[in-house]
């Protein structure tokens, strides 16, 4: 997987105490600013939501990703745009139409 690919896959995981667990039909992510990610972490929210499929409470090693379709790529822009108002045109205050 590339970092900041989003894929619909089924995942292959490990507890700690060498249980495999598997969770199919799943969307998972690579971040783009991580290094490759080898575990789902409890106190990462959008981790939980998987690890809540298996019923299990505790952090996963990921053992294998079964890649079913390329969903595509995080939106990588954190900027916002600023609007600035048309001076141009004048509204009414009555109606809204311009002037």
């Amino acid at each position: 997987m590339e970092k900041g690919q989003i894929v619909y896959c089924n995942l292959i995981l490990k507890t700690l105490k060498g249980k495999i667990v598997k969770i199919n039909n799943c969307v998972f992510s690579q971040p783009y600013d991580e290094n490759k990610r080898d575990c789902l972490k409890w106190n990462n929210a959008f981790d939980r939501i998987l690890i809540n499929k298996t019923k299990l409470k505790e952090d996963l090693k990921i053992e294998k990703i079964d890649i079913i379709a390329n969903v595509g790529f995080i939106h990588k822009s954190n900027n916002y745009s600023m609007a600035k108002q048309n001076d141009n045109n004048i509204r009414n205050k009555i109606t809204g139409a311009y002037e």
